[in-house]
């Protein structure tokens, strides 16, 4: 993590939103230890660097695209894309299991379980028209026993909605972003799609050996048949005819 820096976000209607950020350029991850109107915890972001686009689009490699779907009869792409418009907001850091992860904020009395996906276009959209996200634009959700998890009030969504909003427009407005940008797609790289890239890159080379052996046996059969083919029509065989004596 890089050193911790200082933040304060005036939200109109809401409030102040004051605490410390800090990057890891090893992930792209963003920390924020945030303190608000009936708001304490910690939040992290980060870009999710996936696109999915048809497989055959312009300038889409399919060396950058391992995985799958199928809507209908159009077959699409996961991609990585640095300028991908989706973030990653998780509530806590530092745990992999999301009901283990350290400082989950405490939003209106209760505590946050999870993540949540947020669209970058709506938040511009809602930031031109003055209007910030609500709760039913997030994923908020409260522990319930051990590992379930359940809905929260709607005001805490909404609060926490707000919180998010004004979190992301400051990560957003950074001069590092590009650089934080990178570092995700590079820490996405460098996991398992690496390891699956390769495991496609030898499957399709072994496919294309073995349809280059096929493809040998199948012109060597068309030259056999046309060897054939291309013989003089056959007269038949008729015996000299018998002299008498």
């Amino acid at each position: 993590m890089t050193v911790s820096k200082r933040f304060k976000i005036n939200i109109m209607g809401f409030g102040t939103l004051t605490g410390t950020y800090s990057h890891d350029w090893e992930t792209g991850v963003t920390r924020y230890d945030v303190t608000g109107p009936r708001v304490a915890g910690t939040f992290t972001v980060q870009l999710s660097p996936h696109r999915w686009v048809k497989y055959d689009a312009p300038g889409v490699s399919p060396y950058s695209s391992t995985r799958f779907s199928r809507t209908g009869e159009e077959a699409t792409a996961d991609v990585l894309d640095v300028n991908a418009d989706t973030v990653m907001v998780e509530y806590g850091h530092s745990g992999y299991t999301e009901h283990l992860r350290k400082d989950r904020p405490v939003v209106n009395g209760v505590r946050l379980v999870g993540a949540t996906a947020v669209s970058l276009a709506k938040v511009r959209e809602r930031s031109a028209a003055r209007q910030r996200l609500k709760g039913r634009d997030i994923v908020c959700r409260r522990q319930v026993g051990t590992i379930h998890t359940t809905s929260v009030p709607n005001a805490t969504a909404d609060r926490t909605a707000v919180v998010i909003h004004g979190l992301l427009v400051h990560w957003c407005s950074r001069p590092e972003n590009g650089d934080l940008r990178r570092a995700a797609c590079r820490a996405e790289a460098n996991g398992w799609r690496i390891d699956s890239a390769e495991r496609d890159v030898k499957s399709k080379r072994d496919q294309l050996e073995r349809a280059r052996m096929e493809l040998d046996r199948a012109e060597a059969y068309l030259r056999q048949l046309r060897g054939y083919a291309d013989m003089p029509p056959v007269t038949p065989y008729a015996p000299p005819a018998e002299t008498s004596s």
